[in-house]
């Protein structure tokens, strides 16, 4: 107690502090470490953060390496990012290249985190160099899979994939399950991620089973997640929201906010495209908080996002405005351009429904050159669509008509049931518009029976377009409207495709 009294004296005395020698700082700050190491137990940050403040101006090494790495874990755990940089910053200075790889894959997993991707690469690019040079496999793999996780977030597929396989086969090798399927799993989203659903299904139902053999949560979790993220893209919104909804279940057993906030969007978008933007609006936000409180900038992002689109849908257009804005600065600050691209066609949408259509087709086409960069089939399908109906807005049929066939043609490829029902109303508004009447009624009540078959609302924008056409085609055929809709309620996909890909009547 003496020995604290006068420190404490000591230190809130400048000009008696200041005085001081040194040697004889440092003394005085590692005898109060080794005291309150004696009467407290330091496992709290705070306790964590005040012994590496100590024995960091103390001569004594062994300490400062043995606190600069626990106050560091701790500041990561907590998500007090700033400070876990800190520490590891300086705790590289301390050890020795052998001892840096760990510490190198842990700052740039916070570095990650903040959305700072560059320092993030430059890290794990460094602690592959040091793991290469000792030849030690297990940190080869960490690095070439951190490597590829950070490709994946900006788009760059290829080359994610190039570095997540070469993960996959070490973690083979050394028969490492838990991180073999977290690879496997990675790679799914890639596939899922470029359209090419049917190879992700296959991928991620391996990795599940896999997971389950092993009780394996972690990786259980993570595979479901985007088993359910193949289901929505399809269409299959039943499975997706049983997939999510087990996804969060296992989340909140597991307890890491991360993989909650995540789980949250997606079960919030399954409730947005079922209509109930109440639900959907507060599932983001709860999402939203969590990424706030880690600092987690792509989760800030994608909520943003999400959450414009539910403002979108309730008419508020001021609001999803500033809201998809908001997320797009932080996915450009990312360089995240799947995210990057999503927000611009979404403020394309809002441009468009506000009549101001110079505006929404520039978006678009900015969105579409990034999709086709990237080889997102799935964003390249919904641009397309959206393209579509800003030439039909206008009464361009026939460029309407192109991108919602284009539109089909992707949706047929990639398997997704939604963007079918999407691309069919598409069609059916313009062949009702050059009065091809019993093939828009059709084609319009094939988009109907496939959206009630996936039990997805129309959006605003599609509600209308349905509406007006539904009422038009009504009025032209008169009596035999119920002949040509029950003809196209009955068609197989293979019945309408030869319709709906038909060039356009004048």
């Amino acid at each position: 107690p003496e020995l604290a009294y006068l420190f404490k004296h000591i230190v809130t005395q400048e000009v008696t502090y200041e005085s001081l020698s040194f040697d004889m700082r440092a003394r005085l700050h590692e005898q109060l470490a080794q005291y309150l190491e004696q009467v407290v137990a330091p496992t709290r940050l705070s306790l964590l953060d005040l012994l590496a403040f100590h024995y960091g101006r103390s001569h004594n090494a062994d300490k400062q390496r043995e606190y600069y790495r626990k106050a560091g874990e701790a500041a990561q755990s907590a998500f007090a990012n700033d400070v876990a940089v800190d520490y590891y910053t300086r705790l590289l200075t301390l050890i020795p290249e052998s001892e840096q790889i760990g510490i190198l894959l842990k700052r740039g997993a916070v570095f990650e985190l903040m959305g700072n991707w560059e320092d993030a690469q430059a890290n794990y690019t460094r602690a592959l160099t040091l793991a290469e040079q000792a030849y030690l496999p297990a940190q080869i793999a960490q690095s070439q899979q951190a490597l590829g996780v950070i490709c994946r977030w900006r788009g760059e597929y290829d080359r994610a994939m190039t570095w997540l396989e070469k993960a996959r086969q070490t973690w083979e090798t050394l028969g490492e399950q838990s991180e073999y399927i977290q690879t496997r799993v990675q790679i799914g989203i890639i596939y899922w991620r470029q359209g090419n659903f049917s190879q992700a299904r296959a991928v991620l139902d391996e990795s599940l089973a896999h997971a389950r053999a092993n009780h394996d949560l972690r990786g259980m979790a993570f595979a479901i997640n985007n088993l359910a993220n193949v289901a929505w893209r399809q269409g299959d919104h039943e499975a997706a929201q049983k997939y999510h909804e087990e996804n969060l279940t296992l989340r909140r057993q597991l307890g890491g906010k991360r993989g909650i906030a995540v789980a949250l969007n997606n079960v919030g978008a399954i409730a947005h495209e079922q209509g109930n933007h109440a639900k959907a609006m507060q599932l983001y936000q709860e999402s939203l908080a969590l990424a706030r409180e880690m600092g987690d900038k792509q989760g800030i992002s994608l909520s943003l996002d999400n959450m414009g689109m539910v403002a979108q849908e309730q008419g508020d257009h001021a609001t999803a405005r500033a809201l998809f804005q908001e997320s797009l600065v932080l996915a450009w600050e990312l360089g995240d351009k799947p995210g990057i691209l999503s927000c611009l066609s979404n403020l394309g949408i809002i441009a468009q429904e506000r009549g101001d259509f110079l505006e929404a087709h520039l978006l678009n086409e900015q969105a579409l050159e990034m999709a086709r960069e990237i080889d997102d089939k799935f964003s390249t399908r919904m641009i397309l669509h959206n393209l579509g109906y800003i030439a039909f807005e206008q009464a361009d049929y026939p460029t309407a008509h192109t991108m919602f066939q284009q539109s089909l043609a992707l949706s047929v490829e990639i398997e997704d049931k939604r963007g079918l029902a999407h691309s069919l109303l598409g069609l059916a508004g313009v062949t009702a518009r050059q009065h091809a009447y019993a093939h828009a009624a059709q084609l319009l009540a094939a988009a109907e029976a496939l959206r009630q078959s996936i039990h997805q609302a129309w959006e605003s924008l599609q509600r209308r377009i349905y509406d007006e056409t539904l009422a038009q085609l009504n009025t032209q055929l008169d009596t035999s409207f119920s002949t040509h809709w029950n003809e196209g309620q009955q068609m197989s996909l293979e019945d309408i495709l030869p319709l709906a890909l038909a060039p356009l009547e004048k």
